[in-house]
């Protein structure tokens, strides 16, 4: 072999042996300079997924905040429904609680209006009373009078029925004078009746002379407790 071609040969397989790593095979277009081989398609091959990554990233957080507005605006009106039932609830005791003074105050005013109607009328009656003894031991002793001069004539008919409705008279103006506080008024009116009871036993026996004796007494008893009676229903100066 001369010297030419050998060194064709040998230039010839230097250049087939750098050809692949330049090129890359057949039909694929050379790398830019400057760039690694195989970085070029590393990077096409990874810029979808960061982007498509991060778009879901911001849904799940825009969710999340959706929710945890919703759950506070849930919460506080919640809250707010709870206000308005504890109010109404405040309302309805203030209204029951003001029926119920409306109630005790009516009850109170109903309770006073009777008071005074009672203190009126038992003033009216004390202020009647002492009018109403003089005239019931007055009436007494008219009768008295007359059972006195039928028994002077011997005629004791119907006396012991005249005396019994004296006696009841007598007592009842004792009551009467006793408890508006007429005490000497009372014990007259007391020992006016007592002697009209020895009279009906008087009577009772036959013994007209004890009875008209017992009339007599029972007579003075009654004028003096009719004389009190009048001085207490005389108006005053």
């Amino acid at each position: 072999m001369t010297p030419l071609p050998a060194i064709a040969l040998g230039l010839g397989l230097a250049l087939g042996q750098a050809a692949p790593e330049q090129g890359g095979g057949p039909g694929q277009a050379p790398a830019p300079a400057g760039v690694p081989a195989g970085a070029a398609d590393d990077g096409q091959a990874g810029s979808g997924a960061p982007a498509g990554a991060d778009a879901q990233a911001g849904a799940t957080d825009e969710q999340a905040r959706a929710e945890r507005a919703a759950a506070a605006a849930q919460e506080e009106l919640d809250g707010l429904r709870t206000q308005v039932e504890a109010l109404r609830a405040e309302v309805e005791a203030l209204r029951a609680s003001g029926a119920e003074s409306e109630a005790r105050t009516a009850a109170v005013e109903q309770e006073l209006a009777e008071a005074r109607a009672r203190r009126a009328a038992e003033a009216e009656a004390a202020a009647r009373s002492p009018a109403e003894r003089a005239q019931a031991t007055g009436g007494a002793l008219q009768r008295m009078d007359g059972a006195l001069r039928a028994l002077a004539a011997g005629d004791a008919s119907g006396v012991d029925a005249a005396l019994a409705r004296d006696a009841a008279a007598l007592q009842a103006a004792r009551a009467e004078a006793g408890r508006r506080g007429a005490a000497e008024e009372a014990a007259q009116a007391e020992a006016g009746a007592r002697s009209l009871a020895a009279a009906r036993e008087a009577l009772a026996r036959g013994d007209l002379y004890q009875a008209r004796l017992a009339l007599g007494d029972a007579a003075l008893a009654a004028a003096a407790a009719n004389r009190l009676a009048r001085q207490g229903a005389a108006p005053g100066p």
